[in-house]
This record gives structure tokens, C-alpha cells and sequence, in this order.
């Protein structure tokens, strides 16, 4: 596998493609352990437990309609109950197996600080971290599985 510099990126928060505001991506995809240790163990003994999956964004804002401050604020408000679409991708291009998609049904977890400027002449970004609300798929193919 080729070594890669990132410069693209695919961003879509709940049908709207936020990629040119993205500056940083990360897409999680972990495992809990559960501590197996019993009577009689001389050290700790780990099982795998839940998964932990999650997509991680920071944006440089925009207060515009329909941009980045709108549709993170919209996610909040209107995610709970159903949750909303989230799916990156390593480059901006179409799904393969050297491009794979990464999609959540998900909430955002935490807070979203709206305001988030730093310094005096500094850009003023927003990150979001998003956690299922359902499933969590890699689709590495052209066409959805």
C-alpha cells in the first residue's frame, strides 16, 4: 500500500457535503475489552467486548445557510430521536477498495462549540464528534451492499 499525503477528503453531514470546510477526519473504529482475570491468574486476561465505532470532524466554520455552523447545530437538534447520516471517505472521489466509505447512522456526541476562535487573527474551527445511533458500515465497492 502506497504511502499517502491526505489533501481531500469527503465530508457529507446529513446530505450536505461539508468537505471543502474539513481539515481533520478521523473515522474510529475500536473494541472495548472486558477484564477476564479469575482466581488463581497471576496477570490481567482480556476479552473483546462492545465495539466502539465513531467519525470525528473538525471544520473551519461558516455561519452561512445550509453550512457548517447550520447543519452541526440542525444535527444536534434534530438527531436524537432518529439520528442522522454521516459518511466520510479518504479522498474525495468514488468508493473503492483503496477508498473505502465510512457511514453511521449517528448522533453528535458532546458539545459542539459554536464559537471557537482561539486567538486574536486566528481561523475560527468547530469539531464534532459523531457516535452511532445505528449501524456503522465500510463499504469498499461502487455500489452500496
Amino acid at each position: 500500500m502506497a504511502i499517502q499525503t491526505w489533501t481531500n477528503g469527503y465530508i457529507l453531514v446529513n446530505t450536505v457535503d461539508l468537505s471543502n470546510h474539513g481539515h481533520s477526519l478521523m473515522a474510529n473504529f475500536g473494541q472495548d475489552t472486558a477484564d477476564a482475570t479469575t482466581f488463581g491468574d497471576t496477570h490481567h486476561k482480556s476479552r473483546a467486548a462492545l465495539g466502539r465505532r465513531g467519525i470525528n470532524v473538525t471544520f473551519f466554520d461558516d455561519y452561512a445557510a445550509g453550512n457548517v455552523e447550520a447543519t452541526l447545530r440542525a444535527a444536534i437538534l434534530g438527531s436524537s430521536d432518529t439520528g442522522i447520516v454521516v459518511t466520510v471517505r479518504p479522498a474525495n472521489a468514488a468508493r473503492t477498495t483503496t477508498n473505502p466509505e465510512y457511514s453511521a447512522t449517528s448522533i453528535v456526541d458532546g458539545d459542539l462549540q459554536v464559537v471557537n476562535i482561539g486567538a486574536v487573527g486566528g481561523l475560527q474551527d468547530i469539531t464534532a464528534n459523531f457516535v452511532p445511533y445505528g449501524a456503522f458500515t465500510v463499504v469498499t465497492s461502487a455500489t452500496s451492499t
